[in-house]
């Protein structure tokens, strides 16, 4: 079993030195990690078009701020050297991997294939300040230092307004992604063992995808599959004292013939496809750039073809 990567960080200067570059001499890293822990709150704030109040979500912003340089070089100095001890079937929080990734991974190598998608409500919201904490100590950082880097990440539920007394990751920042997946890794290994264990004789795969999680077998009964989701809330249960619960009307089992959507492609029995939606939506653009020549139909028009072309490179033979 190989050895698993550490932090290391026991003082305000030894991060400063992890962060620091020929942009960022040592002196300025200090400057800006004592001026952000200062005046933190003042650094942040809620993405109004982004979140969504009436489910409890709020989505953060520290764009163009100390913060949110700060954070940025903590999620790749600091963090994502940890992402090589990531185990497979961990597709989010990870750099150079993205959904369609995930998605392929579920396509699977026997026929008849079905899928069980399942997603977590409220993941970042359920990462409290001290489950941070522990994380960074685990990483063999000092606690003062554990408490500092954990709370650059985290502010306070609700809105900002309005806040909340429980202080949990905040969505949109640069370090959150892979801290929520790290604080709930032991979950995650649970439930990969119960997949294959249950599923053993059907071909099993599982792609976690931060919040969403995929699992899909070959021939599978769809009574194994339904007692398998409530397994699976029993672990999340039990791993967070009740923080993480299913999405019910996110919990879907489907059938590959039919096409299965899920994490912004379609998967078909042997390759990936760019939902029909996308496709409609593409060829309207394409068609409106065609006709009137406007840059504003231009950029997203080629961001769908990228998108398109990343699908097209996933299905190519490894």
């Amino acid at each position: 079993m190989k050895k698993l990567r550490n932090i290391n960080i026991d003082s305000k200067n030894i991060l400063a030195k992890q962060i620091s570059n020929v942009k960022l001499p040592l002196p300025e890293a200090r400057s800006l990690i004592d001026s952000v822990i200062q005046n933190h709150s003042s650094l942040w704030k809620d993405n109004l078009a982004q979140s969504k109040p009436e489910k409890g979500k709020w989505v953060r912003s520290a764009y163009k701020t100390d913060l949110g340089k700060l954070l940025k070089l903590i999620d790749v100095k600091v963090l994502s050297h940890l992402d090589e001890d990531l185990p497979a079937f961990i597709f989010g929080g990870r750099k150079g991997i993205s959904n369609v990734t995930a998605a392929k991974h579920l396509l699977g190598f026997q026929k008849e294939r079905t899928l069980l998608a399942l997603d977590i409500t409220k993941f970042f919201e359920s990462v409290e300040l001290l489950k941070v904490e522990t994380f960074y100590k685990s990483k063999r950082c000092s606690p003062k230092i554990s408490k500092i880097l954990a709370r650059l990440s985290c502010v306070p539920r609700g809105s900002k307004h309005t806040p909340e007394s429980t202080l949990s990751l905040a969505r949109g920042f640069s370090t959150s992604t892979r801290l929520a997946v790290w604080s709930y890794m032991t979950a995650f290994y649970r439930i990969h063992d119960l997949v294959m264990k249950r599923l053993k004789n059907f071909d099993p795969r599982i792609a976690v995808f931060i919040d969403d999680i995929g699992i899909s077998a070959s021939r599978v009964p769809k009574d194994l599959l339904v007692g398998l989701v409530e397994e699976i809330e029993s672990i999340l249960n039990e791993e967070s004292s009740g923080a993480l619960r299913l999405n019910k009307e996110k919990t879907k089992i489907m059938n590959y013939k039919d096409g299965v959507k899920h994490l912004g492609v379609v998967l078909n029995r042997n390759k990936l496809v760019l939902p029909k939606d996308m496709q409609a939506r593409r060829d309207w653009l394409t068609y409106q750039y065609k006709v009137t020549g406007l840059e504003k139909y231009k950029k997203p028009m080629r961001g769908y073809k990228s998108y398109e072309n990343v699908i097209r490179k996933a299905n190519k033979p490894q």
